[in-house]
This record gives C-alpha cells, sequence and structure tokens, in this order.
C-alpha cells in the first residue's frame, strides 16, 4: 500500500504503448524464436504468420542487422511482435518481461534499460510527465 492507502499499480507489457520496441535478453531472445519455429516449422512460414519478412524477422531473430554504413546494429522488437511470438510460442508474456532489458519509443533515441512489470510511484509520474511536456529531463528544477 502507498501513503493514500491504495495499492501500487503495475506497468507492464500490454500497458505500455504500441510504439514502443524492446531489447530482449540474447538467450531468451533465441530461445523464444526456437519455440515459435517448433510450432511452425520455419522461419518463412512464421514471417508470413506475424506479417514480416523472412530477412527483417532473421535480423530480430538475430537481435542485429547491417545498417547503411556497413555496421551491426542493434534490432529491437515491437510490443505487437512480442505479443505474436507469446502467442505462437506458449511462453507467457510475464516471462518475456523478465527478459526486456531495454525499452524505445518508436525508432528514434536511445534505448532505455528497464525492468518490468514497473510499479507506479510519485517519482515515476513525475519523469513520465517531465519528459512528456517539453521532452526532457532536468536534473534540477527551479
Amino acid at each position: 500500500m502507498n501513503v493514500n492507502g491504495s495499492k501500487n499499480l503495475l506497468i507492464n507489457i500490454i500497458n505500455i504503448p504500441d510504439s514502443y520496441f524492446f531489447s530482449l535478453n540474447g538467450e531468451f531472445r533465441l530461445r523464444l524464436f526456437q519455440e515459435c519455429l517448433k510450432e511452425l516449422g520455419s522461419l518463412k512460414i512464421l514471417a508470413k504468420h506475424v506479417g514480416y519478412s523472412p530477412e527483417r524477422l532473421r535480423s530480430i531473430k538475430n537481435g542485429k542487422c547491417m545498417s547503411h554504413g556497413n555496421k551491426l546494429k542493434k534490432v529491437l522488437i515491437s510490443k505487437k511482435l512480442c505479443i505474436q511470438l507469446s502467442e505462437i510460442s506458449k511462453i507467457s508474456l510475464e516471462e518475456i518481461e523478465k527478459n526486456i532489458i531495454e525499452i524505445r519509443k518508436n525508432h528514434a533515441g536511445l534505448p532505455i534499460p528497464v525492468t518490468l512489470p514497473l510499479k507506479t510511484s510519485a517519482s515515476l509520474a513525475s519523469v513520465i510527465g517531465n519528459a512528456c511536456g517539453d521532452g526532457c529531463l532536468r536534473s534540477n528544477t527551479k
């Protein structure tokens, strides 16, 4: 219970807006894809099932792809794809949450290290409010 007598609410993968992407623990990400491939048989069938090209899905499975400058870049998984892979693999969203190590909004900005589910608090609300208000966080407010 918090100071107002109500329970802290949880922010989990379902409550996060669809515009967010996740970075998963590498071993878990591979296991998630392996379970999906066991269910459906091939990456091509999985790709068709979730609406991705096999090449894009292979990059997501591997967690990286080549960028335009021939450098490897990290590939994150959309919230929608996490939910689809959970349904196919029969791995719970709670287990997926435990293996999320970063989140990022859209494809811009830097990934933010996070542990889900988040418990709501006054300090979390303040951070979210500041970030949404003018887009920046200040260490000192006057």
